[in-house]
């Protein structure tokens, strides 16, 4: 099924976008995967198979992991599956995998000796360890400056480090340490042993990068603006134009704050712009009694959808909450408010269940949705989901509106304001933390309608090549016809013999009929000219 994907996203030039390729790291240098090995060796393709399915259940992929802490040799029962030994414990969630068969463990020996000379000792030794040497796993002893840690796990499971001070070669024991009190990656494994009287450390010398960069807590210490550039770039992306109604119109998150807890709650609006494929969105924070608080406006990226742009924008003012709450260490309830029923029917539908169904994932925009969910469940923000008939402007004054009704216009404006000034297309999608993996199609995120949109870009090209070839059109001539206005017109033509009369231009014109001889003469009885 893989292969079959691969070759059709190439056919189709598409693409998956993911947020982690979920290939390991080399652990030390001269490191090499399991399943090269097996690519060089000349078996067939189920063999492979086989041999993968071992690999699977060992939950390993370097020929490290199943390497002696010197990187010389094969660990004794490797080749069957029979070790016992603590040495290296893969953290990873493993495939589920049943234990191969003996045929299998066969052809996985038959990989282990390809890469030793005598069954046992490495034709090429490993070198010293990489920083990514514990991402994976964990070894059951570690050396870091002159402080050893040998990892314990007593009857109960529980797991703990012993600590050594080491002197020369020898270590001497200090305490106990809980698990989680020592960090694997500051060290580099070693290999301990045991002789009468005294206890050893071996290990290969090596170095070990450390990273420089530490985390920081943010803060809105100096100004707002200061603030979102320590962000994200995915925050910043929906951060980038903020307002306050504050006298001087810096930020004032105090002022924010205050009027919640006199409230209880603010209202949160939010509103998008669509047009063809240019979205932006806007929205705006008020009181119950209608002070405006803050309010916002910003580009969304993907193609033309007022369902992702509307929820950008609720996904925006989310976030610029999320980021109060969390830097001030206050809880907020919110009531949003927006004129898209699907997306607060969605908000709604997603409060009866955490963890989101298959189908949910298919479903439009379903990115956004996610986002917005697990933004209000990790900075407990409490929100209720209303719907509001947008644009009530259009039939009454502004002023004898409900507020709901304002708020929304005051939303629509920031997001019309945004469109006129820097509305542009922004085909490509970053991607967010809750989504894990997006399709791209020749360069375009695909978000939504998967099916057909998998189904157009594989048809479309064969189509165009058709009737360029039947009518003899050049390119330029298929890039002035406005395919989206076709599409959208034959859609809401609902007779079938209507639009085949139209597509074959035989429309009961007086010229058409002039020519089936229906009548005599081909001129418009209204205003007397050529009927077509």
């Amino acid at each position: 099924m893989i292969p079959s994907l691969r070759n059709y996203l190439t056919e189709i030039d598409g693409s998956l976008m993911l947020d982690k390729t979920y290939i390991r790291k080399q652990l030390r240098v001269n490191d090499i995967a399991i399943m090269d090995i097996v690519c060089d060796s000349n078996m067939t393709e189920v063999q492979e198979h086989r041999v993968n399915c071992v690999r699977l259940f060992l939950g390993i992929m370097y020929s490290s992991e199943i390497c002696s802490i010197d990187g010389r040799c094969i660990r004794d029962g490797i080749k069957d599956g029979s070790y016992k030994d603590n040495i290296y414990d893969v953290r990873l969630k493993k495939a589920r995998q049943k234990r191969p068969n003996t045929a299998s463990w066969k052809l996985w020996t038959r990989v282990i000796e390809s890469m030793t000379t005598d069954g046992t000792r490495l034709k090429q030794p490993l070198g010293e360890w990489t920083q990514d040497h514990s991402t994976s796993g964990t070894w059951n002893a570690y050396q870091d400056g002159r402080q050893v840690y040998e990892l314990i796990v007593n009857e109960n499971g529980e797991k703990n480090w012993n600590s050594y001070w080491q002197r020369g070669s020898l270590i001497v024991a200090q305490n106990t340490i809980p698990e989680e009190e020592f960090n694997p990656n500051t060290g580099i494994p070693i290999a301990i042993h045991s002789y009468p009287g005294a206890i050893s450390t071996r290990s290969l010398p090596c170095t070990v990068s450390q990273s420089s960069s530490t985390p920081r807590k943010i803060g809105p210490t100096e100004c707002w603006d200061s603030f979102i550039q320590l962000q994200p770039d995915w925050i910043r992306l929906f951060l980038q134009e903020i307002h306050f109604y504050s006298d001087d119109g810096f930020a004032n998150i105090d002022e924010i704050l205050k009027y919640h807890d006199k409230f209880e709650y603010l209202l949160l609006v939010s509103d998008g712009s669509v047009k063809f494929h240019n979205m932006t969105f806007g929205w705006i924070i008020a009181t119950p009694d209608g002070h405006r608080l803050a309010a916002g406006a910003g580009p969304c990226q993907g193609r033309g959808n007022s369902l992702r742009s509307e929820g950008a924008g609720m996904l925006s003012r989310t976030l610029f909450l999320a980021l109060i709450s969390n830097h001030m260490d206050h809880s907020i309830t919110t009531k949003c408010i927006s004129d898209n029923k699907e997306l607060i029917r969605r908000m709604n539908e997603h409060k009866q269940y955490d963890e989101p169904f298959p189908n949910a994932t298919l479903a439009s925009e379903y990115d956004i949705i996610e986002e917005i969910y697990n933004t209000c469940k990790i900075y407990n923000i409490k929100s209720s989901y209303q719907w509001v008939r947008g644009h009530q402007d259009k039939d009454k004054e502004y002023d004898d509106l409900p507020l709901d009704a304002q708020l929304n216009v005051d939303a629509d404006y920031y997001a019309g304001l945004y469109q006129d000034n820097f509305g542009q297309f922004l085909p490509h999608c970053t991607l967010l933390p809750t989504c894990r993996v997006m399709l791209s199609i020749r360069n375009i995120s695909i978000t939504s309608d998967y099916k057909n949109q998998l189904i157009r870009a594989y048809t479309e090209p064969k189509y165009i090549e058709y009737l360029q070839n039947r009518f003899g059109w050049a390119d330029d001539v298929i890039g002035v016809i406005a395919w989206k206005c076709l599409a959208l017109a034959t859609r809401r033509i609902s007779r079938t013999v209507i639009l085949t009369k139209v597509c074959n231009d035989l429309l009961p014109t007086a010229v058409t009929l002039q020519e089936h001889k229906y009548q005599h003469h081909n001129r418009c009885s209204v205003c007397d000219c050529i009927e077509t």
